[in-house]
C-alpha cells in the first residue's frame, strides 16, 4: 500500500531516512545582502552569489523510487527581510493543495537557540504555491510556539516560483516585521529548519512527495509535538555593520494594558555613532481617518530601550511607526477584571439566567484569563483584544439579567461544568434558521479534526440549515477521541445543549471530519442508543490503533465491532486524491458496514483531497439528512 506523508498521520508513517552527515555544533552563516533581493521566481546576480547549500535529510517515506530530483537552497538577509531560495532541476512547478506537505511547497521554521537543538519558542512559515486563478493563501504563518494560526503575512512579504533554463525556482522575501520577535539586529544567532516537499507522481502510484530538510523534526508531521528541531545559524554581522547606518527598533511587547507605558527596544547594526530616536507615530487601526498621534520618547539620549506614554492610547489596535520607518502593530487591552464580571453574574439579576448561560460566560472568562497569561511579548493579541471587548459587553448584559447569547444567529462557543471532574468544558453551537424555542429539532453532533478545537467548525454549512448543530471539544486535539474522558465529554456536551435548547433526542446524528470521522464511528459504537445515524467525512476506520499504537481500540474494518451499525444510516465522503487518509480504506469501511447490515450512502469524488466535501457531495448529504 502506498503511504503518503501527513501532518495528521505521522504516527502511522514509517519514515525512511537516507543517511547524510549531520550538522556540526558550530553555527552556519546566513549571508548579508547589500542589494535587496526580489521574489520573482528567478535568481538575479546578487541572489545567485549566495552560497549553494545541500539538504542533509531526505525523505522517501515508502513511496515508489523514481529519479531523484536535485534540490538545493540559498539563504540571505537584509536589515528588513530574510531571503530564501530553493532550486530544483524540475522542468515544471507542481501545484497541489497543502503543497508544503504534498509538493511543491515548503516550510521555514525560525527558533530560539538558547534552548539548544530543540526549541519551544519558534515561528513557522508555510508556503504552498498556487496556480494562476487559484484563490488559496500562498504564504502564511502556520504555527507559533505550538499555537496554530494560519495567518496571512503582510504585503511586505512576497513569495514566487518560476521555471528557468536551470529548473524550477522557489523564492521568498519575508519581512522581519512578519517574523517577530526574530531580527538580525536583536538575535545574531538563530535556529533554522527548512523543509521542502517536491511533488511527484507515477501512473501506478498516483501523486506523492519526496521531501528534504535541514534536520529531522517530527513536528513537521506530528501536530502534537510541542518542541521543534533546529540548526544554529549566525547572521553575517561584520558585513552588516559596515554596510548599514541604521538604528533598528522593535516593540518590547506587541501588547499593553490601557494606561501602561510602552517599551521600545533599539539596536544598531553599526558599531558606533548612534543618534537619539525621533518621534513615533501612532494610528488607530479602527479609525484610519484620524490624524496620527506623535509620541516623543521620554529619554532624550539614545539607549537600548525607551518608553512611550501609553496613557494617551485608547483601547484597540494601533499601527506604530518607529523612527526607522518600521511599522508594527500594538494591541492595547482593557484593564478588565474577570472576578468582577463573575460576581455580577452570580448575584442580582444575573442569577436569574439559566445555569447554561452562566456556565458559558464563566468558561469564556476562564479561557480569557488563561489566554492573557499565556501572551508572550511578541504574541499577536488581536484575538485576546476582541475577546476582552466581547466579554465586557457580555458581562454587562448578564449583570442586567439579559441573556447575551439570545440574538446570536451564527456559531458561537458555550460551556458546561463537567460532572467528570468539575472543570468547565467548551462546545460550539449553531441554531437553525428561524429558530423557535417551542419547536423540537433534529440535531447534528459534529466532531473536529486533529490539531484544532471545535471553534469555527460550525461556520461552514454542516447540515441543511434546519437542525441544531453541536460541536464538542471532546478534550482532544490529537488522540482520535479514544480516551474515556473524551467520550464522556462528547455526551456531556450534547446533554448540556439539550438542557437549554429543544433538541429532539430521538433525532440526533453524529458526524465528523478527518479525526472526527473516526470519532463519530467510535462515539456511535460506545452509545448506539443516542444516535440515529453516522456521517464520516474523510475519516479512517482504524485511526486510534494506527496513531496511538495501542491494541484494543475499535477497528471498524473488523466485523466484531460493527454489529451496532446494523440497520443504521451511514453517510461516507472521501476524496480519491486524499493524501492524508487513504481513500481505499474508506471504500473498505463502506463495504464492511454494508456487510454488517448498515444502510450506507457513499460519495468518493475523483478530484477531491483531504478537504471539506464538494458541492455535489454536500447536496447528497443534505438529501440524506431528510430522513431524520
Amino acid at each position: 500500500m502506498l503511504v503518503k506523508a501527513s501532518c495528521a498521520l505521522s504516527r502511522a508513517i514509517a519514515i525512511l531516512l537516507i543517511p547524510f552527515a549531520g550538522h556540526s555544533a558550530s553555527a552556519q552563516t546566513i549571508e548579508f545582502m547589500s542589494e535587496a533581493p526580489t521574489a520573482d521566481g528567478k535568481l538575479n546576480d546578487a541572489e545567485r552569489a549566495l552560497q549553494i547549500r545541500q539538504f542533509p535529510k531526505q525523505y522517501r517515506f515508502d513511496n515508489p523510487l523514481v529519479e531523484e530530483p536535485e534540490i538545493t537552497y540559498r539563504l540571505g538577509f537584509t536589515p528588513t527581510h530574510l531571503f530564501v531560495a530553493i532550486m530544483t532541476n524540475a522542468d515544471e512547478v507542481t501545484y497541489r493543495n497543502r503543497g508544503y506537505l504534498w509538493g511543491d511547497g515548503w516550510r521555514l521554521l525560525l527558533g530560539d537557540t538558547t534552548e539548544g537543538s530543540r526549541t519551544t519558542s519558534y515561528i513557522e512559515v508555510l508556503v504552498s504555491p498556487k496556480a494562476p486563478g487559484d484563490d488559496r493563501i500562498e504564504m502564511a504563518i502556520g504555527t507559533q510556539d505550538h499555537v496554530q494560526l494560519f495567518r496571512r503575512l503582510s504585503d511586505r512579504s512576497r513569495s514566487a516560483e518560476g521555471v528557468t533554463d536551470e529548473g524550477a525556482v522557489f523564492e521568498a522575501t519575508i519581512a522581519w516585521a512578519d517574523l517577530a520577535p526574530f531580527h538580525p539586529a536583536f538575535d545574531p544567532r538563530i535556529g533554522v529548519n527548512l523543509y521542502f516537499a517536491k511533488g511527484l507522481s507515477t501512473p501506478e502510484a498516483g501523486e506523492f512527495p519526496y521531501a528534504y530538510a535541514l534536520v529531522h523534526d517530527e513536528g513537521i508531521w506530528d501536530e502534537a509535538i510541542a518542541t521543534r528541531a533546529i540548526v544554529p545559524f549566525e547572521f553575517e554581522a561584520e558585513k552588516a555593520l559596515s554596510a548599514s547606518n541604521q538604528v533598528h527598533y522593535r516593540l518590547g511587547s506587541r501588547h499593553s494594558v490601557a494606561g501602561q507605558p510602552i517599551k521600545v527596544d533599539s539596536a544598531s547594526l553599526r558599531s558606533a555613532g548612534t543618534e537619539g530616536p525621533g518621534d513615533v507615530l501612532v494610528r488607530q487601526t479602527s479609525d484610519p481617518d484620524a490624524p496620527p498621534i506623535p509620541l516623543t520618547p521620554r529619554r532624550e539620549v539614545f539607549q537600548s530601550s525607551f518608553t512611550l506614554p501609553g496613557e494617551v492610547l485608547a483601547v484597540g489596535e494601533h499601527e506604530i511607526t518607529l523612527p526607522d520607518g518600521g511599522r508594527h502593530t500594538l494591541w492595547v487591552l482593557p484593564d478588565f477584571a474577570p472576578d468582577t464580571a463573575r460576581e455580577a453574574i452570580s448575584g442580582g439579576a444575573g442569577a436569574l439566567l439559566s445555569s447554561g448561560t452562566r456556565e458559558s460566560i464563566e468558561l469564556l472568562l476562564e479561557r480569557h484569563e488563561k489566554a492573557r497569561a499565556a501572551l508572550r511579548p511578541y504574541t499577536d493579541a488581536s484575538a485576546v483584544l476582541k475577546e476582552a471587548k466581547s466579554l465586557a459587553e457580555m458581562s454587562a448584559k448578564a449583570a442586567a439579567g439579559e441573556d447575551p447569547f439570545e440574538d446570536i444567529t451564527g456559531s458561537y462557543r458555550r460551556g458546561f461544568r463537567s460532572a467528570l471532574d468539575g472543570s468547565l468544558q467548551p462546545y460550539s453551537l449553531k441554531l437553525p434558521e428561524n429558530f423557535k424555542q417551542d419547536v423540537r429539532y433534529p440535531t447534528l453532533l459534529f466532531l473536529h479534526g486533529s490539531g484544532s478545537d471545535e471553534q469555527g467548525l460550525l461556520d461552514l454549512p454542516r447540515s441543511n440549515g434546519r437542525m441544531i448543530e453541536v460541536a464538542p471539544y471532546g478534550r482532544d486535539k490529537f488522540y482520535a477521541y479514544a480516551s474515556q474522558a473524551s467520550q464522556i465529554d462528547i455526551v456531556e456536551a450534547l446533554d448540556a445543549a439539550a438542557r437549554d435548547f429543544p433538541i429532539d433526542s430521538e433525532r440526533v446524528i453524529i458526524g465528523g471530519f478527518s479525526m472526527g470521522g473516526y470519532g463519530a464511528l467510535r462515539s456511535f459504537y460506545e452509545h448506539p442508543e443516542r444516535y440515529k445515524g453516522v456521517a464520516v467525512f474523510a475519516g479512517h476506520p482504524n485511526l486510534a490503533n494506527e496513531w496511538l499504537g495501542d491494541a484494543g481500540h475499535p477497528d471498524f474494518l473488523d466485523q466484531k465491532f460493527l454489529s451496532p451499525f446494523k440497520g443504521v444510516p451511514v453517510f461516507i465522503y472521501h476524496g480519491q486524491k486524499d493524501g492524508a487518509l487513504a481513500y481505499d480504506l474508506a471504500v473498505k469501511l463502506a463495504d464492511a458496514l454494508r456487510s454488517a447490515g448498515a444502510d450506507v450512502t457513499f460519495s468518493g469524488p475523483a478530484k477531491m483531497g483531504h478537504t471539506y466535501q464538494d458541492p455535489a457531495t454536500h447536496a447528497m448529504f443534505v438529501e440524506w439528512l431528510e430522513q431524520f
